[in-house]
């Protein structure tokens, strides 16, 4: 009988282990994708990294700063070398899905280290939160706000990065630091949908587009440039044309004394000046609009740093 319930305790084991191994890799990957902090930073390009992103309801457990802390592993290394980010292009794009009431928000990205010694943050952007408002703008790395002046050694490990959301003076609607929200109702900015991307351009390099890194966005298209055609016409001068006719006509008579008298008849058509027709030139077709983006570059508002022991 103990052997009977040893072999059927051996081939339920054996049956235990195969399913293990046999999982099938779409399932692992799956429970892979759903989990927050599993999810791979893809970058479009070499010069490129994808820095920080949030798809999903901020509520007010965020406390106003929706953050990775600390920041996923690809997109904490040194940025100063092999390629040069600490010294690139810092792009970033907002789109709101839903606010519970549309408040006249200001974002901007920050960045902290050393236990929050380090304070570094983005332009302030003013954001509406209106359903579908989308907004891109971008800044070089170097000319990110910096507190007490220093700058983040982008040598090194960040300890934090955050989008963070403040009320129309710039304050925080968060609960960090006694700051109650600011005398915001958070129930009436928070759940706030949105997906905010932060993404870094290497120095020199051009950004390749928000397309690689937003679902369902078009590949742009080059508009191909008008044909310059010249539209200067000249007319071609009359010609001038002139007739004279001469007639002269000489009597004799039988008097010696009568002086021969002649007439002479002239007809002559003046020339008429030619008149010159010029055809008005017209300005050649622009071969290219042009668009300009304007970013701003004042200086945001020194924003507040949450204290260290607050964070959830």
């Amino acid at each position: 009988m103990q052997s009977i319930l040893s072999r059927v305790f051996t081939a339920l084991l054996c049956l235990l282990f195969a399913s293990i191994l046999f999982i099938p890799p779409s399932i692992i990957s799956t429970a892979q994708a759903t989990s927050p902090r599993s999810t791979n930073l893809q970058s479009a390009s070499a010069n490129e990294l994808l820095v920080f992103h949030v798809n999903r309801a901020v509520t007010t457990r965020d406390r106003g700063f929706p953050r990775d802390d600390p920041p996923q592993t690809e997109a904490n290394g040194d940025w100063t070398t092999p390629v040069n980010f600490a010294e690139g292009t810092l792009h970033y794009r907002v789109q709101v899905r839903s606010q519970p009431e549309v408040q006249d928000m200001r974002l901007q990205f920050c960045v902290w280290q050393d236990e929050f010694v380090l304070e570094n943050c983005g332009t302030l952007m003013p954001v509406s939160g209106a359903s579908g408002t989308v907004v891109t703008w971008d800044q070089p790395v170097k000319q990110m706000w910096k507190l007490n002046g220093q700058s983040i050694d982008w040598s090194r490990p960040r300890q934090r990065y955050a989008l963070v959301i403040k009320n129309a003076d710039g304050l925080p609607v968060s609960d960090f630091s006694n700051w109650n929200w600011n005398e915001e109702d958070p129930a009436a900015w928070y759940p706030l949908d949105l997906h905010m991307t932060v993404v870094v351009v290497a120095e020199g390099a051009t950004f390749s587009g928000w397309h690689n890194y937003i679902e369902g966005l078009p590949t742009p298209t080059n508009t191909p440039k008008p044909t310059r055609t010249p539209t200067n016409t000249r007319t071609p001068r009359p010609t001038a044309t002139g007739t004279a006719t001469a007639t002269a006509t000489v009597a004799s008579t039988n008097t010696p004394t009568a002086t021969p008298s002649a007439t002479a008849t002239a007809s002559h058509t003046p020339t008429v000046p030619p008149t010159a027709t010029r055809t008005p030139t017209s300005q050649p077709t622009p071969t290219a609009t042009a668009t300009a983006t304007a970013t701003a570059s004042s200086t945001p508002p020194a924003p507040a740093t949450p204290i260290p022991t607050a964070t959830t």
